[in-house]
């Protein structure tokens, strides 16, 4: 079946049908090399020079859909070799400065850019009609800040907040919003074996893949079919300065939530040993890492503290000293007081706790244990019950208006060393040589996205 398309206007052959057909920009010149795009004007086929080939006002283009079974083979020939990776960095942080820095010396990557493309949905629609879709498409890469609370710190969407809730996922599954045409992403590359490679969407970004709930509502988001992979763990992005490259590579994610502060660093390092913390071989964190690991000096101040780590880098053979971090932080639950209508004040802390509890667990559906992705659960807890102990909760009722406004603070401190393999010491990371450092020096990755010590999968 062939489908007519008239042209209004003088254009290129290759601009009309990415805009006008929805072609993308690689299937374009296999498409006119197999005879299944054609151009009529004035009654005669035209000779198509190309994709670049002119278009005029009065020209009819013609397709095949669906397409004849020859060009099918030809688009199925490509060899896995032609296939790239489309990645998306919008921010503008250093965080996202270094990770622009790892997709552009990637190889078989190509990241999106300009200002269309700026949010996630942004970046789905690109796949269609962007001119940086030169090649087939092999798996989809954005890279965001993250947090293990179920936040991207990216748009949703242009004019959107600057950050993708559960919630907003939950919309966008209604909306279709963030739906990928699974058409876009064929065919499929092959493997040595000649099994098609299954397309995924890979996210770099701290420790979102530790919350599964998440990354599943995302997958259903982006249709259902894509395999999504993400970080367990904090996700770093550097460069070298000798050789020019860009690396990747993981920091422990050791977090310890109290209601109150730790006294000292003495009384910390006692709860981190207690707490059951393990390294990526499954063994428990030596308990004379904790002292040296926890920073003495300025132990209560606010802010992230450098704490330097000794490793051994697979690039220089050598040892180096890189970043370790350890972070403390007063948190208070909500930025303005909550509030409920109480006919009478409790008058005890744990009577005022329980209001507030029934309140949000009435009024609230991700306050409730049915919840797919509770409050509670985003905080880190287990239990409702957990939750309201876990908080230092304070009150104030007025009793002319009959209203009980709460709040709450908690502290938290985390400790992220640079993830080793333990055995050496050796530093595990993506290593891409940049500028005239490519011509000498090859790539090196040792982080697999498979790697289910660094990664989750849904």
């Amino acid at each position: 079946m062939t489908k007519d398309y008239p042209v209004e206007r003088r254009r290129a052959l290759e601009e009309f049908l990415r805009k006008e057909v929805g072609i993308q920009n690689w299937r374009i010149v296999h498409l006119i090399k197999c005879k299944a795009i054609r151009v009529k004007r004035d009654g005669s086929s035209l000779p198509l020079k190309g994709p670049d080939t002119r278009l005029q006002d009065g020209d009819t283009v013609q397709v095949d859909d669906p397409l004849p079974a020859d060009c099918t083979k030809a688009l199925e020939a490509v060899p896995a070799a032609e296939y790239r990776d489309y990645a998306l960095v919008p921010g503008k942080t250093s965080f996202d400065k270094e990770m622009s820095g790892v997709m552009d010396n990637r190889p078989q990557t190509i990241r999106l850019q300009g200002v269309l493309v700026n949010s996630l949905a942004d970046f789905i629609g690109a796949l269609k009609d962007n001119t940086a879709v030169t090649n087939p498409i092999r798996h989809l890469v954005v890279a965001s800040h993250a947090n293990p609370e179920g936040y991207l710190f990216i748009q949703l969407a242009m004019m959107t907040a600057g950050v993708i809730t559960y919630e907003d996922l939950e919309a966008a599954v209604k909306d279709k919003s963030l739906l990928i045409d699974s058409r876009l992403l064929e065919p499929r590359p092959k493997d040595d074996s000649g099994t098609p490679v299954a397309a995924a969407f890979l996210f770099r970004g701290c420790r979102i893949g530790s919350t599964l709930p998440y990354l599943k509502k995302l997958k259903e988001a982006l249709g259902g079919t894509l395999t999504v992979i993400a970080p367990k763990h904090f996700h770093i992005a550097a460069h070298y300065a000798k050789p020019p490259a860009f690396v990747e590579y993981m920091r422990y994610n050791f977090p310890i939530n109290r209601s109150k502060a730790f006294r000292n660093p003495g009384e910390a390092v006692k709860a981190f040993t207690a707490a059951g913390f393990t390294l990526i071989d499954g063994q428990p964190v030596p308990e004379k890492r904790w002292p040296q690991w926890i920073p003495k000096k300025d132990f209560g101040k606010t802010g992230d503290k450098n704490v330097p780590a000794k490793i051994l880098s697979p690039i220089t053979k050598a040892k180096d000293w890189i970043p370790g971090m350890f972070r403390y932080r007063k948190r208070r639950l909500l930025a303005s007081d909550g509030s409920l209508a109480l006919m009478k004040d409790p008058g005890t802390e744990a009577g005022r706790k329980k209001a507030v509890r029934d309140e949000l667990v009435k009024n609230l559906a991700r306050y409730q244990d049915t919840h797919p992705f509770p409050e509670y659960v985003r905080y880190g807890y287990k239990t409702m019950d957990e939750f309201m102990d876990g908080w230092t909760w304070t009150f104030k009722y007025e009793v002319s208006n009959h209203t009980l406004f709460y709040n709450a603070t908690r502290h938290e401190y985390v400790v992220s060393q640079p993830i080793v393999e333990p055995a050496k010491n050796t530093l595990i990371l993506n290593y891409y040589p940049s500028g005239k450092a490519q011509k000498t020096t090859k790539p090196l990755e040792l982080l697999d996205s498979g790697d289910t010590r660094f990664f989750a999968t849904v």
